[in-house]
Formats: structure tokens, sequence, C-alpha cells
């Protein structure tokens, strides 16, 4: 295990000693990045998931999981609009045990059948209850950001400026890179902060985009730096 925070020493307080074992072999067998406190938030959905099933899970008992995968699935169905996260902490938990791979290939094959869903949905841009109820349009969020921006200190301003004017996903920033305005070389593989000779922003620049598998990715996306 590598050189824990303090975060991941609360989330190990919260489980017991053969979980602990658990979770290192989780860590092990599948070489996981995930950080210590999602692998501990695993362990405490299958708690959960032996709790309503009147059991409990101690770490080292798969029986409930493994003898009828079809139970479970329909269980979890049965509770959750979207059950492709618990599926996961099922997957994760089971890899932690020797002789679990024919069980965890129908967790994974289901699992593969909501994330499908799940990229189609998101390419149809079809809103939840909850977004349809809190929805703005596009022109009302301008005007009101244009009513109120003189209230704003630069530092805000410009962070809103960008966050309305071009709305991106996260991970669209993700490892954003400066480039020079002239700089020359390779310059559609990547998302850029354009700066000048002296090393002031002038643009964004995004050719990438997270949903880019089920949208088409636009390509030199430009807002300008004010």
């Amino acid at each position: 295990m590598n050189k824990l925070t303090q975060d991941d020493k609360y989330a190990l307080n919260e489980i017991n000693t053969k979980e602990t074992a658990l979770l290192n072999r989780i860590i092990t067998n599948t070489k996981t990045t995930s950080s210590i406190r999602t692998l501990v938030l695993y362990i405490k959905i299958i708690r959960r998931i032996y709790k309503f099933n009147d059991a409990v899970f101690r770490g080292d008992n798969t029986g409930l999981l493994i003898d009828n995968p079809d139970y479970i699935i329909s269980f979890l169905e049965s509770r959750y609009a979207n059950p492709k996260d618990y599926l996961w902490a099922v997957i994760m938990v089971l890899q932690g045990f020797d002789n679990t791979e024919k069980v965890v290939q129908i967790y994974k094959k289901k699992m593969g059948l909501y994330i499908h869903s799940n990229k189609e949905k998101r390419g149809e841009n079809i809103k939840n209850r909850k977004q349809s109820n809190n929805w703005l349009e596009y022109n009302e969020v301008i005007k009101r950001f244009n009513q109120n921006k003189d209230k704003l200190n630069m530092s805000d301003r410009f962070l809103l400026s960008l966050i309305i004017h071009f709305p991106r996903r996260l991970a669209d920033y993700y490892r954003l890179k400066l480039r020079y305005e002239n700089q020359k070389g390779d310059m559609v593989n990547d998302n850029f902060i354009v700066i000048n000779k002296h090393k002031v922003p002038l643009r964004f620049e995004f050719n990438r985009q997270k949903t880019s598998k089920y949208e088409n990715v636009i390509k030199a996306n430009y807002l300008q730096v004010y």
C-alpha cells in the first residue's frame, strides 16, 4: 500500500481487519489506481447489500455475491435506477478473492449494458427530472450574468465568463497545456491556453473532449480571454 494520506487513514478506521486484508488483495490483484477511500466505499456498499438481505459482510464471506449473481443483479436493479456503480463495487470486491473470474464476468456483462445505455442517453442529451426542473435556457443564463457581472471581482468574472460563454466538462481541462501564439508543432491533439511572448493568456483552444466517443469533436474552439 502506498503512502497513506490522512483521509486514507480515516477511511481505513471504518473497516475491520479482514476487510483491510481484502482491500490489500484488491489492490494487488487488480493493480487499481483507485484511492483507499474509494476502495473502502466499495466494501461499505457490499456491507449494505448484505444488510438489505439480512446478512452481515465480514470481509471474507462472498457466498451471497457468488451463489446467485442473477438475484443480486435483480436486487440492485429493483433498488437503483442505474446500478452501475454498485455492480462495479461487487466486481472490485470479488476480484479480491480467488477463483471468482466466472462470476465476475456475469457482473461485468450486466455492467457493460448499463455503460452502453448511459453513453446513448448522454449522446441524446436527455435530462432527468431534477435537471428539467432546474433548467435555465442558455439565453436566460447569459442575461442573468450580464445583469450581475459588475458585482463580481475580476477573477470571479473571468471564471464565470469561461464557464458561461464556453461551457466545458471537467475532463476537457485535464492536462491543459500552455503554448505560445506562434508556436509550431502538433496543435490538434491537446487543449491549450495560448499565451503571447509576455506570457499573458490570450485564449483557450479546445481540440479534444471527454464525450468524443459519442459526440463529434469540435476542432479549434476558441475563447478569447478578456
